[in-house]
């Protein structure tokens, strides 16, 4: 590499490195900032998954009310609309699960961006590095 490509990629590796401090200040600020926020939404994730857990329990017991009828009662109205509330809580419940996986994975994508911005321009200045014979 000449002499002028390498002061080049000197200059940018400096610049990437201060760059680098600012960011850093930058996402943990963010980071303190959006703590908060995540353990409010922590808690609305165990709240929902409270939920989740007694709409399950309240299935089971009323699926098994249901099976423990006669066949006659099992297919009277009544026995239809037990079983049409066991399917509704079904269903509620995995809405109530997707919900607690769309929490988790909001809070972990925050997390991972902002540690992958900081680890990229790590990467970007170590490369520059490595292309000067540094590394």
């Amino acid at each position: 590499m000449n002499k002028e490509r390498r002061k080049h990629l000197t200059e940018i590796q400096n610049k990437l490195g201060g760059l680098n401090d600012e960011m850093q200040a930058i996402l943990d600020k963010m980071l303190n900032a959006v703590e908060p926020f995540l353990d409010e939404l922590d808690q609305v994730k165990a709240t929902v998954e409270t939920a989740k857990d007694d709409v399950a329990g309240l299935k089971d017991e009323e699926q098994e009310a249901y099976d423990n009828l006669s066949e006659n009662l099992q297919s009277s109205s009544r026995g239809e609309e037990m079983q049409e509330a066991v399917n509704n809580l079904e269903t509620a419940e995995g809405h109530l699960e997707t919900t607690m996986e769309s929490i988790e994975t909001f809070m972990s994508t925050i997390r991972d961006q902002l540690a992958s911005i900081d680890s990229e321009i790590d990467d970007a200045v170590g490369e520059i590095d490595n292309a000067m014979g540094g590394g």
